[in-house]
């Protein structure tokens, strides 16, 4: 008798938590990964809505993608950041009022929020920005043309 109510409870709770699944699936993270940490070495601006480079000096670089063809640019898309060695350059709007003066700050990349945080020396974050890829052709071309990393 108690094998048939351990079957009942048993078989209740497994399709219970399958309707879980099914209708609540786990969210994935995003599958692209851009992290980075570094100094600060130059910040070259657009005059187009704040959007720029910032060129830094790399100490660790992770970059997952789930698709590598993400990673090359093209005529539809630029990658957030690229890098050679240990010289990186980050696309993105540039909160220039916080990191004007930014030369020889850290810059660390937060995959979680999809941001960029520019850190003083004293442990301090003075600015924030997110990662984005680059579809705006203006912004693809002020890319092309000011880039070191060709």
């Amino acid at each position: 008798m108690k094998s048939k109510y351990f079957a009942i409870i048993g078989g209740s709770a497994l399709f219970i938590w399958f309707l879980w699944q099914v209708f609540d699936p786990p969210q994935n993270p995003d599958p692209n990964i851009y992290y980075f940490e570094g100094r600060i070495t130059n910040i070259i601006k657009s005059n187009n809505h704040d959007f720029g480079i910032i060129e830094i000096q790399l100490d660790t670089v992770y970059i997952r993608v789930k698709d590598s063809s993400f990673l090359r640019p093209n005529d539809k898309h630029f990658p957030p950041f690229q890098y050679h060695g240990k010289i990186g350059e980050a696309y993105c709007s540039i909160p220039l009022e916080s990191i004007a003066n930014a030369v020889g700050y850290k810059i660390v990349s937060d995959t979680i929020s999809n941001t960029i945080n520019i850190i003083n020396g004293e442990n301090d974050t003075v600015g924030a920005t997110d990662i984005f890829s680059i579809l705006e052709p203006s912004y693809r071309k002020f890319i092309m043309d000011n880039t070191k990393l060709k």
